[in-house]
């Protein structure tokens, strides 16, 4: 009787003892692929933040893009306005150029007068005298070359500032031609400021996308060994249900 209780002892001692390591087992088999599933969780974010940075610089370099066809736009638009200026400058040279000529030809013309005029006082001032019917006729002829004398300098100071007028509006024009370029050359560096941020976004999005890659190839290494774990934890639980030692 003595014998049979030992050995009852003995063999309840020895089964906890297996019911204990067989729960120990499988709290360790499923602990690990918790753990692997943990860790495949954390990957697959991290490859999901990757693919969102990612989506925002192209959503970025897009903008960029959007807003560097507005200035390429806006430059074209100030060349055209430069180029017409340019015409304007060219006309309102030629048209100065004119009237420069047509100055000259009035003051050429004046000169020849007052010469005539000169060497007909100096040279012919007795035959004029004498000539002369009454003190009137003197007068007159003296009066006469007086007024042509006057209306030729009038006519000259007058086409003088035609001439400054029309300088002073191929200043303007040029003013005008000045600002344009100016506005251009902001619009230049705006452009090129644009290209650089493009030329940085396209360097972000690749870095990204080897990023995305790598991350991709780290979360099926994970996908595997989660798995794996998830296997080999079923696998103890049908190897113990079936012999009878399972939990």
């Amino acid at each position: 009787m003595k014998r049979t209780r030992s050995a009852l002892r003995r063999l309840a001692c020895g089964l906890l003892s297996a019911a204990l390591l067989a729960g120990t087992a499988a709290a360790d088999y499923k602990s690990d692929w918790q753990q692997k599933e943990q860790e495949l969780k954390e990957e697959k974010e991290k490859y999901e933040q990757i693919e969102d940075d990612k989506k925002q610089a192209q959503q970025q370099k897009q903008s960029l893009k959007n807003q560097q066809t507005i200035i390429l736009d806006q430059i074209s638009q100030a060349l055209e306005q430069i180029n017409a200026k340019d015409v304007e400058i060219a006309n309102q040279e030629q048209v100065i150029a004119d009237k420069q000529a047509e100055i000259d030809a009035r003051w050429a013309d004046f000169k020849d007068r007052m010469q005539a005029m000169q060497v007909m006082h100096d040279s012919g001032a007795v035959a004029m005298i004498t000539s002369a019917q009454s003190l009137y006729d003197l007068l007159t002829f003296s009066t006469t070359l007086q007024q042509i004398s006057q209306k030729d300098t009038d006519v000259l100071e007058e086409m003088n500032v035609q001439k400054a007028e029309l300088e002073e509006e191929k200043q303007q024009l040029e003013q005008a031609k000045a600002d344009l370029e100016s506005a251009k050359a902001a619009l230049d560096e705006k452009s090129n400021q644009l290209s650089a941020n493009i030329q940085a976004q396209d360097a972000t999005i690749s870095k990204l996308d080897a990023d995305a890659k790598v991350q991709e190839q780290v979360v099926a290494e994970k996908q595997k060994l989660a798995d794996e774990a998830e296997a080999a934890y079923e696998q103890w639980v049908r190897q113990n249900a079936s012999t009878g030692s399972g939990v």
